[in-house]
């Protein structure tokens, strides 16, 4: 037993404290006793405490305005970091499969200061007035090469993207073509993951969402299929009277673009349809609609 073991716990929690959040990580990868004394609560509290300090306001979720495709951040505190999330929508069109998170910065503590890094792993910038935030990495948006993405990464990366290729995916056909494309999947890499677009953001904090019990859906952010756009994201609110649901886009498409009103629906005036109403367009077409004087605009 070293004399570091030798210790009581509250001791050694102490002095963890001093040390940020990848050294506690380290420490715990060295014996079974370390690995529970480092799993405690209150020293990620403190740790944790250090950076939400300066940058726990930031935690929730943020859209990108002014751009028809929009963007859905998700900040939040993930073992004494704050992690920074860009959230995109599962490779199928299922609305029920799992969103996508890519990497978007953390913001850590190194020698008892805040430290914020990009995507890349470079010394980045983020600040925050009222409910605008801006994020920028002058590294990444002045330079052209990028840091090395390892070929384990890029592959990693292809078969996430060919996912509906699965079963045609030939690992062995594709390390082949690495191996003499490296330096082109680099610059192929970097344009579909946006890494410069994503250097620098001007963001907007999305309100909390206020429901009712009456409401028939709990506001709250949601997956929708919008056609040949595939999946997007859709905030739905509920108005202050609690008479009306809003689905504003969150992200978006030329057609209607983040930002703007996807859905609007009255809830003193419910339509209640049939199944065989409901069994094509030109039906529902023929139903009566409260709101209009003749039928429903489909």
């Amino acid at each position: 037993m070293t004399e570091l073991e030798s210790l009581p716990n509250e001791l050694l929690i102490y002095i963890l404290k001093f040390l940020d959040s990848t050294d506690v990580i380290k420490v715990a990868q060295t014996c079974k006793r370390l690995l529970q004394i480092c799993q405690a609560e209150i020293l990620w509290q403190h740790l944790c405490q250090r950076v939400l300090y300066h940058y726990g306001k930031f935690q929730g979720f943020w859209k990108l305005p002014g751009n028809a495709y929009g963007m859905l951040v998700h900040i939040k505190v993930e073992n004494g970091q704050i992690v920074g999330h860009v959230i995109q929508p599962p490779l199928s069109w299922n609305v029920v499969d799992p969103v996508r998170l890519k990497p978007l910065f953390i913001i850590t503590v190194r020698d008892n200061e805040c430290v914020v890094l990009c995507r890349q792993g470079c010394s980045a910038q983020i600040k925050m007035e009222s409910e605008k935030a801006t994020f920028k990495c002058e590294t990444c948006l002045g330079d052209n090469k990028f840091p090395h993405i390892s070929e384990q990464i890029l592959l990693a990366w292809l078969e996430e993207e060919l996912e509906s290729l699965r079963g045609n995916f030939d690992q062995r056909m594709l390390r082949h073509f690495l191996q003499g494309n490296v330096s082109f999947l680099h610059r192929i890499y970097n344009l579909a993951e946006q890494t410069r677009y994503w250097s620098s953001l001007q963001l907007t904090k999305v309100p909390e969402p206020r429901g009712f019990s009456i409401s028939p859906v709990t506001p709250g952010i949601f997956k929708g299929t919008y056609g040949s756009h595939g999946l997007e994201f859709v905030q739905i609110t509920l108005s202050e009277d609690g008479y009306t649901l809003l689905g504003n886009k969150l992200t978006g498409d030329p057609n209607v673009p983040a930002g703007e009103t996807s859905l609007y629906i009255d809830l003193r005036q419910p339509i209640r349809l049939t199944t065989d109403e409901q069994r094509n367009i030109d039906s529902l077409k023929e139903c009566y609609c409260p709101y209009s004087s003749s039928s429903i605009s489909v």
